[in-house]
């Protein structure tokens, strides 16, 4: 896009430059000494030309270089995208969670996903269902690092294949509740904590 502002704004230049002498040249018999004020006119319409063009990019230049979280399809902001993640089922808690833009056009995510599983496909499953929903919000580029919690002990009755069940596990218990509720109490697991 800079480019393209870049040819155009030369391209412009060029024709200003040209009218800017047609006027010169042959402009005395209907300007007088006036035609020579065309120089200082077409100066201050090219500049405002390029100013138009290039605060644009500056402001989006600068909100790329601040690490700005990135605009996503359907999206109101990066709480949003967290509670997308947490709505799919297997997910206990995601932290870390960073979006930001490389260009324009390429938004990034990086992600802690804490997960309740003893199987592999299950984790994998559950990272594909994150990335999918990344996907169609826009995100084609994002690493989500998986941190896995133990099964809980036989007597629990939340499993990792059915979110909705009630959880009853002091664990998991915890390991939901607000930072300010599990305050004091024991840490959730060493796979939980963050990095």
């Amino acid at each position: 896009w800079s480019m393209y502002i870049h040819v155009m704004g030369d391209a412009l230049n060029a024709i200003f430059v040209i009218v800017n002498a047609l006027v010169v040249h042959f402009g005395e018999p209907y300007l007088g000494d006036d035609r020579f004020l065309s120089d200082p006119i077409t100066s201050l319409i090219m500049c405002t030309v390029l100013l138009v063009q290039v605060i644009p990019l500056i402001r989006d230049s600068a909100m790329i270089l601040m690490q700005q979280a990135p605009l996503l399809q359907g999206v109101a902001g990066v709480e949003e995208v967290k509670e997308e993640m947490l709505a799919v089922p297997g997910v206990l808690d995601v932290h870390e969670l960073h979006l930001w833009a490389l260009d324009q056009d390429t938004p990034l995510c990086t992600a802690h996903i804490v997960l309740q599983t003893d199987q592999v496909k299950t984790a994998s499953t559950t990272i594909d269902r994150i990335k999918t929903m990344l996907h169609q919000r826009g995100v084609h580029s994002s690493t989500l690092q998986t941190e896995v919690v133990d099964m809980c002990a036989p007597e629990c009755t939340h499993t990792d294949s059915d979110p909705n069940t009630p959880v009853t596990c002091e664990r998991i218990k915890t390991l939901k509740a607000p930072a300010g509720a599990a305050a004091g109490r024991e840490a959730v697991a060493p796979a939980a904590n963050q990095s």
